[in-house]
């Protein structure tokens, strides 16, 4: 059954870390997540949370407890939605692996309730689906059928094919659960044609399974048969065990239904000894159950009722282990709830009992305030006292001379005891004007990224892409620009890479941005070339340029791509345009021309090429900060040759890994030799799958 596992997040805890701790042990990826934990900024820790609840939850169910909910506090309290969506359906997933189905689905529906407040369609798909598969298993395929429905047609609209075949699987197997054959076999043809397209084998595979599960129940042996072999011989092919042990079984009570007694055991007992290789107990107990049934069928009641009495004490033991766990899991939570709510009243106390204390240092201050008045009016009056007396006068200056010198003394010391504290202040000063830009560049990336394309609304047109994106110094003079016409079906997308870095860099690309949306937008102006010789006008106005020694400007790849006519445009300043078709590397090179600065000279026009995309096309538009990179084992650059090498491996392999490719590529140039190098300049790169 696809839909009992593959889709739920809980089990995902154990499927992802397995790489993982493969790579560096448990508590070593422990430790590095603890370690780099104080130092992040406050997003980056919710996602450590989480991924410490992934770590901890095969060793530990109450440490992993713990992470998530401080996940979902923490998230809650810098209004991060993403996270705190996230953190909701995780903690979902864990009441239900406790055996909780109520509240983990309360958890699951706030999650979805997140990404439809906020418009996150890839999240209200992937959690809608989830829910779907808790209603499945709790037997209430009605409302399952419900939430796969609103699953799909999400998925349908962002073009997303895998999906759509693991939603069109799980309605299948709702609708044979159902005994409604025909809308069952209808759904995973469905599958099969989708998966034909992505060459996604396993959903194939149980697509296979559930049409021979709908033969089986129409008591179509023969053709049931049928595809639980197809089944079968992708499973293997895939060295999926656990599909492997449960279509041995479905197949052998397939020819228990027929009487064939002898494949009937060789399949069930094949099950068994593959299930015992991967310790699963459930399949074993009940290929146990149907072994005793087969022997029965053939008149051997003595092995039946000893395969019986395994598969009676197997059952129990399952039962009696499963339910202490679950028992286990729920204490835990039961305790973490208990001890939050201490904590919460412990806070509130602790509220109280500092409003107490700053009224009383209130009332101190008070107080002081008026004894230092009170000491300040009796010395006034004491001083003006003995200004009235005149009496011996030698005696008085004498005794004034002596006092001078000893002010002197006394000033001297003063003066040096003055001149360190002015040293501190100024010390403290300057580190508090640190610590203030720092605060305000920080506060400047928030701006920054405010402003550039929203992920969700690219992911809509191009659900295949990503973005590499690595600021020098906080903020960037590199930025990504993206915009979609739904009139015209048109869609814009451009590197841009500013002068600068740093703060005047992103002082450079947010101008720039406004330009672009100025120029595309309100100007209407939609051809790449006529857009960039515009930019250089508007660039040129706003820093005046004409009568100023203003270098700045910048360089830029931009594309337009006309969906319905299946062509794309690009022009250049700078930079290129690199795209594949057919594995086939294809480059295009940015114009000389600049955008802003001085030099006339250089200001020729933009040319406009034309490329057509009546087949998968892939395009690459960067800056120059990562082939200008220094690295490797002689502190070179990366150079712009060596990075069109690397983009042509990538060809290689699934594009969803392109981007996790490239940072390693990178951080091993820069750190992989014993020279280790800084890095130079902004590095941004965008990639996209166009179908």
């Amino acid at each position: 059954m696809k839909i009992k596992i593959s889709l739920l997040v809980c089990v995902l805890f154990f499927w992802v870390n397995i790489f993982v701790f493969a790579q560096k042990g448990v508590s070593s990826y422990i430790d590095s997540l603890n370690n780099v934990l104080p130092k992040s900024h406050d997003t980056i820790k919710v996602s450590i949370h989480q991924d410490l609840c992934f770590a901890y939850l095969p060793i530990s169910f109450e440490k992993s407890f713990a992470a998530i909910k401080k996940s979902l506090i923490l998230s809650q309290k810098i209004k991060y939605w993403k996270g705190e969506a996230r953190a909701n359906d995780l903690i979902g997933s864990l009441y239900v692996q406790s055996g909780d189905y109520s509240t983990g689905l309360q958890y699951k529906f706030n999650a979805l309730k997140i990404y439809e407040t906020q418009k996150g369609v890839k999240g209200v798909a992937t959690i809608s689906n989830n829910i779907g598969v808790l209603y499945f298993r709790k037997g209430d395929y009605d409302l399952a059928l419900k939430y796969y429905q609103q699953a799909y047609q999400i998925a349908k609209a962002l073009n997303d094919e895998n999906s759509q075949a693991i939603y069109c699987l799980n309605m299948g197997e709702v609708y044979q659960m159902q005994r409604k054959f025909e809308k069952a076999i209808e759904f995973e043809r469905k599958t099969l044609q989708l998966t034909k397209k992505s060459e996604t084998d396993d959903n194939t595979a149980y697509a296979y399974g559930i049409i021979g599960k709908v033969f089986e129940d129409k008591k179509d042996w023969k053709e049931a048969e049928i595809y639980y072999q197809k089944a079968l011989a992708l499973f293997t092919k895939l060295s999926i065990d656990e599909a492997i042990i449960e279509y041995l079984f479905y197949s052998s009570r397939n020819h228990l239904k027929q009487n064939n007694i002898k494949n009937a055991l060789e399949l069930s007992k094949k099950s068994i000894e593959i299930a015992k290789k991967n310790n699963e107990k459930t399949w074993e107990k009940q290929n146990y159950e149907l072994l005793a049934d087969i022997y029965a069928k053939d008149n051997n009641f003595m092995e039946a009722f000893k395969y019986q009495k395994i598969y009676i004490k197997l059952r129990d033991s399952l039962v009696t282990t499963e339910t202490q766990i679950k028992t286990a899991h729920l204490q835990t939570i039961y305790d973490s709830d208990k001890k939050q709510s201490q904590i919460d009243i412990l806070t509130r106390d602790q509220a109280l009992q500092n409003d107490k204390i700053a009224f009383r240092n209130l009332i101190l201050l008070v107080v002081l305030i008026v004894l230092i008045s009170v000491a300040i009016l009796s010395g006034l009056l004491f001083r003006n006292n003995r200004q009235k007396q005149k009496a011996n006068l030698e005696l008085l200056l004498k005794n004034e001379e002596i006092n001078q010198q000893k002010e002197e003394i006394l000033s001297q010391r003063d003066n040096l005891q003055e001149l360190n504290e002015e040293i501190y202040a100024q010390k403290d000063e300057i580190e508090k004007i640190n610590d203030d830009i720092i605060d305000s560049i920080n506060y400047a990336q928030h701006i920054q990224q405010a402003i550039l394309p929203v992920r969700e609304e690219m992911y809509q047109i191009f659900p295949q892409h990503f973005i590499l994106f690595k600021p020098r110094d906080i903020v960037s003079g590199d930025f990504y620009w993206f915009e979609h016409l739904k009139e015209e079906n048109i869609t814009f997308l451009a590197a841009v890479d500013c002068t600068g870095h740093g703060v005047p860099g992103a002082f450079m690309s947010m101008l720039s941005n406004q330009l672009l949306y100025e120029i595309i937008i309100s100007n209407k102006i939609h051809k790449p070339n006529l857009i960039l010789e515009q930019l250089r006008i508007e660039v040129r106005r706003a820093l005046h340029q004409s009568f100023s020694k203003a270098k700045d400007g910048m360089d830029i790849s931009l594309v337009c791509i006309d969906h319905q006519n299946k062509k794309m445009q690009f022009s250049g300043a700078g930079n290129p345009l690199i795209y594949f078709q057919n594995n086939q590397l294809f480059e295009i090179k940015g114009d000389a021309s600049t955008i802003g600065g001085t030099r006339r000279d250089r200001e020729k026009e933009f040319a406009i090429h034309e490329i057509d995309i009546d087949i998968a096309t892939t395009i690459y538009l960067f800056s120059d900060g990562l082939q200008d990179q220094f690295g490797g084992e002689r502190g070179k650059k990366f150079m712009y040759k060596h990075l069109k090498e690397t983009l042509t491996n990538l060809q290689l392999i699934d594009f969803e890994t392109h981007q996790n490719e490239l940072e390693n590529i990178l951080n091993h140039w820069r750190f992989g030799h014993r020279n280790q190098q800084k890095q130079i300049d902004d590095i941004l790169m965008l990639g996209a799958k166009i179908s």
